[in-house]
């Protein structure tokens, strides 16, 4: 027999576990293995009852496979994560430019220049929350922050920026929404004061701008 029947009943508890999280990360989540760590957690304070529950002929075949898994995911976790950030540049700027998409000329503002912050026009726009309220080099202030919603019309955005009396606003787009967004943020209404696309990436073609406020007509 595969599993020693006195031991099985010891693997019910992460077997449940198991039952339940896969359909909820399937079908309420984005798929993204992250949301599995807790689980697979689980599953490794475990391995011992794995182990004991697995019939005793079949047990050096069970610990070779947990050796292998062990060597693989060591192996993996160096190819896929650590090697590359051993190229990643270590000034802020440059750091937050390359690894967070974040376009220098927004993260560099003086900290009494606050920014309204357009999300949503591209994927994966919320790391630059960070480096955007922390001006760089690190300043004790935080920069003001202001949302507002990619789906905002250029009267809302021009609005919304005085009445907080911001003079910029960033925004990273993607390519299919470039157009859309350059035709809010028209001149003399808005100025451009720096604007790149990434050219590399997940978020390769996503273009970035910062624009400032031009005078009230």
């Amino acid at each position: 027999m595969l599993l020693a029947t006195k031991h099985r009943s010891r693997l019910a508890m992460p077997a449940l576990v198991w039952a339940f999280t896969l359909p909820a990360w399937w079908l309420l989540t984005r798929h993204e293995p992250r949301f599995l760590l807790g689980p697979v957690g689980l599953l490794l304070a475990f391995a011992p009852w794995i182990l004991v529950a697995v019939g005793r002929p079949l047990r050096p075949i069970a610990h070779a496979g947990f050796a292998v898994a062990a060597a693989a995911s060591a192996l993996i976790t160096l190819v896929s994560a650590e090697v590359p950030l051993a190229d990643d540049p270590t000034e802020p700027v440059a750091f937050y430019d390359t690894v967070w998409d974040v376009l220098p000329a927004a993260m560099t503002l003086p900290v009494s220049e606050g920014l309204l912050w357009e999300y949503g026009c591209a994927e994966m726009t919320y790391p630059a929350l960070f480096p955007l309220l922390h001006p760089l080099p690190y300043e004790p202030p935080v920069r003001l922050v202001v949302p507002i919603s990619c789906l905002a019309s250029a009267t809302s955005i021009a609005e919304r920026m005085r009445q907080t009396g911001l003079r910029y606003a960033y925004v990273m787009v993607s390519p299919e929404l470039r157009a859309q967004v350059q035709a809010k943020h028209p001149a003399p209404a808005f100025q451009v004061v720096a604007a790149d696309t990434i050219s590399k990436g997940r978020l390769a073609g996503t273009a970035r701008y910062l624009y400032r406020l031009g005078a009230a007509p």
